[in-house]
């Protein structure tokens, strides 16, 4: 196979961009872009033995459609005799990196599986088969699984699985992946074959009783359904699953009914991300002209709080503002509330005024301005409480906790 590097364009069509990983002995995998249809594929081409067989299984497998299974869209050879095999992009978890992170619990182990199983049993109906499933071939995208390789995978794998039964070998695949979801260990073929990458990260086997059974389940789940260790046990058996599910459809009906998929809340609490908590509000926001904004959460799920936020929840007022009176404390009220009514003016003659605060003081006592409080001169209050849009309240509290009403927002309005 000639050499080939980002920006290749295969059959005239493809646009190799980036090499990414794979599994796969004897093949590279590209990330490229069908540059006739503008979208993003994958593509693997194909070497050694096998890959005539890779080829013609692929084709088979394109006739399969189902949105958790990653389809096959093209595959050939060009000029230069590269072969070649196009297939929707790889996107979600695999579930040897789910695995990584911690073991995925009964209910979300059977929700995966069931989904891979109603999936390979969409291409049982149509005569195509899986026969290499592993736990890098099955991926968890969001609340959708996804099962990668049909075609491709079990043509490269052809030399392990020709004389096989490939119905039962997906059914024992699948119970294999559920074993392996709840334990890290893998009961099924040897993943050690020539058809896997050297540099693959291989689980380990699973433990053998006298007999040559897997070891059950149960021993090393607590709890589990006595259903699903039954499963088991039928299907890793000593007489090599005779007894187990015969093909994906088996596999099914055994799991079902499962619930939505959702991989993070299997997870133990330590890796899961933290709930996101009721905004604290702090008195910065009552003196706000418009309402404050949201405070992101770090990835370490703690609220970021500024210098000036801090300040204000211990009881200190913005930078800006007038300090408050010993005796009084400044309380924020909640959005959208009316401003608290102004008391009615005295009647006219009368000698009485009141204070920035609404209390009574009598002409010629401190606070008292003869131009502001004359009677029936308009309304007037000081800076901190003009009218400006405040989206919320700020009203003055004595020490003894008794609520005093401020003066109205709309200057000169009678009372």
């Amino acid at each position: 196979m000639s050499t080939v590097e980002p920006g290749t364009v295969l059959v005239e069509r493809y646009r190799l961009d980036q090499q990414v990983s794979t599994d796969l002995a004897a093949t590279t995998a590209w990330e490229a872009r069908d540059l006739i249809l503008d979208r993003e594929v994958r593509v693997t081409l194909v070497t050694g033995p096998y890959a005539g067989d890779a080829l013609d299984s692929a084709r088979r497998a394109a006739l399969v459609t189902d949105p958790r299974l990653v389809r096959v869209l093209d595959a050939g050879a060009d000029a230069q005799d590269r072969r070649y095999v196009v297939t929707e992009p790889h996107t979600g978890t695999t579930l040897t990196e789910i695995v990584s992170s911690g073991l995925v619990d009964e209910q979300q182990a059977r929700a995966i599986v069931g989904e891979a199983a109603s999936a390979l049993a969409v291409a049982h109906a149509r005569g195509v088969h899986h026969t290499a499933l592993r736990p890098e071939a099955v991926r968890v995208d969001g609340h959708q699984v996804k099962v990668t390789g049909l075609g491709l995978d079990g043509g490269l794998a052809s030399g392990d699985t020709l004389n096989g039964r490939p119905a039962q070998l997906d059914a024992q695949g699948l119970v294999a992946l559920l074993y392996y979801a709840m334990t890290a260990r893998w009961p099924g073929p040897d993943l050690e074959a020539d058809w896997i990458a050297k540099d693959t990260l291989i689980p380990l086997p699973a433990q053998l009783d006298a007999s040559g059974a897997v070891a059950p389940l149960s021993t090393l789940v607590p709890h589990v359904d006595a259903d699903i260790d039954a499963l088991v046990s039928r299907t890793f058996d000593a007489s090599g699953g005779s007894g187990g599910p015969m093909n994906p459809d088996d596999v099914t009906t055994a799991l079902a009914p499962w619930g939505e998929v959702s991989v993070v809340a299997s997870l133990p609490g330590f890796v899961q991300p933290e709930p996101e908590g009721p905004r604290r509000q702090s008195i910065a926001d009552a003196f706000s002209g418009e309402g404050a904004p949201p405070v992101r959460r770090p990835v370490s799920g703690r609220i970021a709080r500024s210098d000036e936020t801090l300040a204000a929840g211990a009881g200190a007022v913005p930078a800006g503002y007038p300090e408050p009176q010993s005796d009084y404390t400044y309380e924020p009220q909640a959005y959208g509330q009316q401003h608290a009514p102004v008391p009615p003016p005295p009647p006219d003659g009368a000698t009485q005024a009141f204070d920035q605060f609404g209390q009574p003081v009598a002409v010629g006592q401190p606070g008292y301005d003869q131009a502001q409080y004359a009677p029936g001169a308009p309304q007037q209050y000081p800076p901190q409480f003009a009218p400006g849009g405040y989206p919320r309240t700020v009203v003055a509290t004595r020490s003894s906790r008794t609520a005093v009403s401020r003066p109205s927002p709309h200057p000169g309005a009678a009372a």
